[in-house]
């Protein structure tokens, strides 16, 4: 049999090689595009490995830090001359001159250039953008940098002052001698790998509906059958763990990140990092490294106070506390990004709603509704933008972005106490959790990560209020209906209001609740997702799409947008 939508192109693939890449000298005779694209994919785990190492050295670390650096160097600079690249072969042997030697703390802020005109430069070298400093400004900075400069905080805040604060490359772990080399796979064959998975468990689920009644209670068939599901179980848990990538590379680069905007904002604060075992989807950590920039800088800019005097007089200890951390919990990922900081100023967040039209003056609002308002656009307690937080992504992109990986963000916040923002995410996104649900003979799945209770609707359940239309009340909160059939148009029959009978499924996003209204509850199952396509990728309410155990499609809620669009009205 075959099915159209098996992937078949699998006999004619080829292996890929950037078209863009760079060589600066052209590439020398014995050298393929292959091994110099080879080289460049390996280099940024290298060179977040000596990013570690320079954090490591400013901390005090003068035995082995440098030791390890002098390493990379070394290794970077023979691989460098034999594939001709001439600048990054004088700066590595430059760097290593100055390893050599006695070494401070106060090298930090130099080496840190370093390893961003490598990383440039190996970009460029990629197809991307020149380096902002060229090879012999770097060498200057080397060369400024040979003996100890009389402040070495001074130096420090120099180094952070240039570099703009941050988007860092992309980057892994790079494993020592002795440990076992990991592999690098590449994201289109992971992808396709994850689709086939998905594919064989369409299959079994085909074969479980369409068997043959005959022989459907032989022992054979038991057997034939229990073995095909274990096997797709393994195969989907081997398939899953290969995109299934440790923390500690995304926390590293927020490492780099805490320690210039301590530089640059002179504020004093220990960045504390927890959980960086811990693992998750590589697309999602791929995906999470700007909200994360953003989130701290906001904490850094908005949270730490400014001063120890305003600490002390709180009974606070003089250096403030930023926190990173993840873990794992009830088959989700936690990150928190929490501060000991002055906490969100709630009187002055809900003056500047109000001002803005956001809400009413008569609007009650619990301590949750008034944190929840940062996540508007525009909205802001800041008295001044400053150069620390006044650009890039604003908290309702930040917002935006988790929501799209089917997450939630919340935060928490006490005046005077300090800031928490927790963000929950799926493991994986190839896989998931849903309940199937029927509405006019439609299916649809609802994200069980959404879903906080169901209850069957009875007459006079519902009631009518003004300005937020049809509502149920919830252990005592009214929750706003939303009817499925009208959302998205399907077929009704005149003068019918589908209640009698019908089941509403609460649900919850960024602390607002919907009760969606559909006609019953088909089934709880994994669902294997699949890419929209570009005629339903924009769809409102839609976020991805399944393939059923029939062969049918059926669609997966987006329950963000549909609770925005019920909340607004």
């Amino acid at each position: 049999m075959c099915y159209p939508y098996a992937i078949m192109n699998t006999i004619n693939e080829q292996r890929a090689v950037p078209s863009t890449l760079n060589h600066p000298g052209g590439l020398p005779q014995y050298l393929s595009q292959e091994d110099f694209a080879q080289f460049l994919s390996l280099q940024p785990a290298v060179l977040e490995k000596f990013e570690s190492l320079i954090l490591e050295l400013e901390n005090g670390d003068l035995e082995n830090a440098p030791k390890e650096m002098y390493r990379i160097l070394h290794t970077m600079k023979g691989e460098s001359g034999f594939l001709g690249l001439k600048a990054v072969e004088a700066v590595c042997h430059r760097t290593e001159d100055r390893l050599s030697g006695d070494v401070h703390p106060f090298f930090a802020g130099v080496l840190l250039q370093v390893k961003d005109w490598l990383a440039d430069t190996f970009r460029s070298y990629a197809g991307g953008p020149q380096p902002g400093q060229n090879q012999h400004e770097i060498m200057n900075r080397l060369d400024e940098y040979a003996s100890p400069p009389s402040d070495p905080d001074i130096a420090q805040a120099d180094s952070a002052e240039e570099r703009e604060i941050p988007e860092p490359v992309t980057l892994g772990d790079n494993s020592k001698p002795g440990i076992k080399q990991p592999i690098q796979v590449d994201s289109e064959r992971l992808d396709h790998l994850i689709d086939m998975i998905g594919e064989l468990a369409t299959a079994e689920a085909m074969v479980t509906r369409h068997h043959d009644a005959s022989t459907a209670g032989s022992p054979a068939y038991k057997n034939a059958l229990r073995a095909l599901s274990d096997i797709t179980r393994e195969l989907q848990k081997v398939g899953l763990a290969l995109r299934m990538v440790p923390l500690k590379g995304l926390f590293s680069r927020m490492k780099r990140v805490a320690r210039d905007l301590a530089a640059k904002s002179g504020k004093s604060f220990d960045f504390i990092v927890k959980g960086e075992d811990t693992k998750l989807d590589k697309n999602l950590v791929d995906g999470l490294n700007d909200p994360l920039i953003h989130i701290i800088r906001n904490s850094v800019d908005h949270g730490i106070e400014s001063g120890t005097d305003q600490r002390i007089q709180s009974g606070k200890p003089e250096r403030a506390t930023l926190t990173l951390e993840g873990y794992n919990k009830g088959g989700s990922l936690y990150i928190e990004v929490a501060d000991d900081g002055a906490g969100i100023d709630r009187e002055s967040l809900i003056e500047k709603a109000w001002a803005a039209g956001i809400i009413e003056d008569s609007t009650p609002l619990d301590d949750d509704d008034v944190n929840q308002l940062i996540f508007h656009p525009g909205l802001s307690t800041a008295e001044k933008i400053t150069d620390i937080s006044g650009r890039g992504i604003g908290m309702d992109v930040v917002k935006n972005t988790i929501t799209g990986y089917n997450g939630r963000i919340r935060v928490e916040s006490r005046q005077g106490k300090g800031t928490k923002i927790q963000i929950r995410l799926p493991l994986t996104l190839a896989i998931m959790d849903g309940m199937v649900v029927g509405v006019r003979g439609h299916r649809y799945v609802v994200p069980t990560l959404s879903v906080v209770t169901s209850l069957q609707l009875i007459p006079g359940m519902i009631s009518r209020v003004l300005g937020t239309g049809e509502c149920i009340n919830v252990h005592g909160n009214l929750v706003p209906l939303v009817r499925l059939d009208r959302v998205f148009n399907l077929d009704q029959e005149p003068g019918e209001t589908g209640t009698a009978g019908s089941v509403a499924i609460v649900v919850e996003d960024a602390g607002n609740r919907a009760a969606l209204v559909i006609d019953r509850l088909l089934a709880k199952q994994n669902i294997v997702r699949k890419d929209m396509g570009h005629l339903l990728q924009h769809t409102p309410g839609i976020s991805g799409s399944t393939i059923m155990p029939d062969g049918q499609v059926c669609l997966i809620l987006d329950i963000g947008a549909i609770i925005s669009s019920a909340v607004a009205g």
